[in-house]
């Protein structure tokens, strides 16, 4: 009569199981399971949050899921964001709009980055405004927070007609703002680290030009 393996009880350990090692149960590889799965869904959020970190453009910089900035009229934006307010702004006695005294709109929600009190900004004095940056204060750079309308281009003639704007390049209140020229939620705009809506670059040649004329009818 040959001899054959005893074939293990509902209750004993699972057939094939090695010798000398405890019994698995289905309970106890549930369990197993439903831990692995915990532990890879933890990295990978890790990974991902890690990843977003790190990147120049996500949201998370800007906005948060959760617990968002009690202003309703900025969509989910980020609290951790200072309050701090950059003053002053350009002024020209050849400059026919009227400029407000500080930011508003989307050029204020920019500046609570790059007024250098977030995140990594201050170890990028390069596109940081104000004293703690190397752009210098509002007053040196291109004016932002003005409304840009008809009225405007009948005063100065040197404008190009708004209404034959992207719909977008100006706010809702008819606005320019820091997000006339750059487009951080458009992925397709021209690849360089600043988001600008076009090219833009002294290195070749008219494309600054080209640039500025969007707005400028020169």
């Amino acid at each position: 009569m040959g001899c054959h393996a005893a074939k293990p009880s509902e209750s004993g350990p699972w057939e094939g199981q090695k010798a000398g090692r405890k019994p698995l149960h289905k309970g106890d590889v549930k369990m197993k399971r439903a831990v692995m799965t915990a532990l890879i869904v933890g990295m990978s959020a890790w990974v991902t949050q890690t990843a977003m970190a790190s990147h120049p453009s996500t949201c998370t910089l800007c906005h948060t899921p959760h617990a968002a900035f009690e202003d309703t009229s900025v969509p989910l934006w980020q609290p951790a964001h200072s309050t701090t307010t950059l003053t002053g702004n350009y002024s020209s006695p050849t400059m026919d709009a009227v400029i407000s005294e500080s930011p508003d709109g989307a050029s204020k929600l920019c500046l609570s980055c790059h007024d250098g009190t977030f995140g990594t900004m201050a170890d990028h004095p390069e596109v940081v405004f104000g004293p703690a940056g190397d752009m210098g204060g509002m007053d040196r750079n291109h004016p932002v927070s003005f409304v840009y309308d008809a009225a405007l281009v009948a005063t100065d003639p040197e404008l190009v007609d708004p209404s034959t704007l992207a719909k977008d390049i100006l706010d809702r209140n008819e606005k320019m703002q820091c997000t006339s020229c750059h487009d951080i939620h458009n992925a397709t705009a021209s690849n360089d680290t600043a988001n600008l809506r076009w090219p833009y670059s002294t290195e070749v040649r008219g494309t600054v030009s080209a640039f500025c004329r969007h707005c400028h009818a020169k």
